[in-house]
């Protein structure tokens, strides 16, 4: 049943992918001696430069490098991981996967709508509509 998702552990919801920007963003913030932020993840997510969410992305015009460039890590303040991985995990159940994968953290960085990461991807014209859209395009290619 698709409500595993809402129930399981994340770490037993997690792609391969998805955990990759999890731990790169955890590499990312301990260098800064910070915690994980929602911008930690999306730089991850551009840099990985692979998976849904970088299709997606790249389907809405939007490449790796205009999202490392659109903010600074020193933005002002961002949003909460905590809230950005709640979010993925509704996208996903939204969706009917049984997984959270990079596509989810996309969405769910985009949902939570504070912070430089959320603003970045907004002025790039990442909204949540749109976003959305060129997931299910991507995972219907």
């Amino acid at each position: 049943m698709r409500r595993t998702v809402l129930r399981r552990s994340l770490d037993r919801l997690l792609t391969d992918r998805a955990g990759k920007v999890l731990a790169l963003a955890g590499r990312q913030a301990a260098a800064r001696e910070q915690d994980v932020t929602p911008e930690d993840l999306l730089l991850a997510i551009a840099g990985l430069d692979q998976g849904v969410a970088v299709l997606s992305l790249e389907r809405l015009g939007i490449r790796p490098r205009d999202i490392q460039r659109s903010f600074r890590s020193d933005d002002g303040p961002g949003g909460r991981t905590a809230d950005v991985l709640r979010l993925a995990r509704v996208s996903a159940f939204e969706l009917g996967h049984r997984y959270i994968g990079t596509e989810h953290i996309l969405l769910g960085i985009i949902r939570e709508g504070r912070g430089a990461a959320a603003r970045a991807l907004a002025g790039l014209g990442a909204g949540l509509p749109a976003a959305r859209d060129a997931v299910k395009a991507t995972l219907l290619a």
